[in-house]
């Protein structure tokens, strides 16, 4: 059966999708007009906020679609279903990546205490956070796994469809044939958010809990009061 579109859901993600992509525009502002905040890891949250905000607007106009055009929008319109997963997927895996690469140059920088160092590596955080979800994405396109479900479509946009290509695959019996879309949907579901996100989620914690130990060990040991450290931590 077909899962149905209520008009709340699309309202509370259009007005979600217009608050981060405010959110965005006052980042990327406040570093283009203070030079003095212009730190790496300033720019790398800059890089964080722009991933989300192509992923916030591809859901909000899906979620004005909805309420403007009606709710078989990402059904009737294959193309603008497609291309808006396919900006949407790959934004998702972006800001995943970005978000790792910001708790890392921290660890490097707070922790290892190798300041420089972590500002070295920002290019190979930018290769890594565009190669990344464009091979995923790329993959994702040939294989026709990105567009409308049917069954299983979320709160108005598009994302994984039902009927993704499954390598050597061919064979006559019909539920076999639905075993198989499923196995394949769940694949593409994972390498298509689901993997990168929980991924992220993991490392975030295992970094935050290593940084602030150390910060916590370090007032202990010196004295330091948290605004010292905390100055220390805007230079970086």
């Amino acid at each position: 059966m077909v899962n149905s579109h209520p008009r709340g859901v699309a309202i509370v993600v259009a007005t979600s999708s217009i608050l981060s992509l405010l959110g965005t525009a006052f980042i990327v502002g406040s570093y283009v007009l203070w030079p003095r905040i212009r730190t790496k890891s300033r720019l790398l949250l800059v890089c964080l906020s722009i991933a989300d905000y192509a992923s916030a607007a591809g859901y909000g106009a899906s979620a004005f679609a909805i309420l403007f055009i009606g709710e078989n929008f990402s059904k009737e319109q294959k193309f603008s279903c497609e291309f808006q997963s396919v900006v949407t997927t790959w934004s998702s895996i972006a800001t995943f990546c970005w978000t790792v690469a910001l708790a890392t140059h921290l660890y490097i920088a707070i922790v290892r205490n190798a300041i420089d160092y972590a500002k070295k590596l920002f290019p190979v955080y930018a290769a890594l956070c565009l190669i990344i979800p464009t091979v995923v994405v790329i993959c994702a396109v040939f294989s026709k796994a990105l567009g409308y479900a049917y069954a299983h479509t979320t709160s108005g946009w598009c994302w994984v469809s039902d009927r993704p290509i499954f390598p050597k695959f061919s064979s006559s019996d019909a539920d076999a044939q639905e075993s198989r879309y499923k196995q394949a949907r769940l694949f593409w579901m994972l390498m298509a958010g689901k993997f990168w996100e929980i991924s992220s989620c993991v490392i975030i914690f295992i970094l935050y809990f290593l940084i602030r130990r150390h910060v916590k060990l370090q007032v202990s040991i010196h004295g330091q009061a948290q605004t010292v450290i905390m100055e220390a931590l805007l230079s970086i």
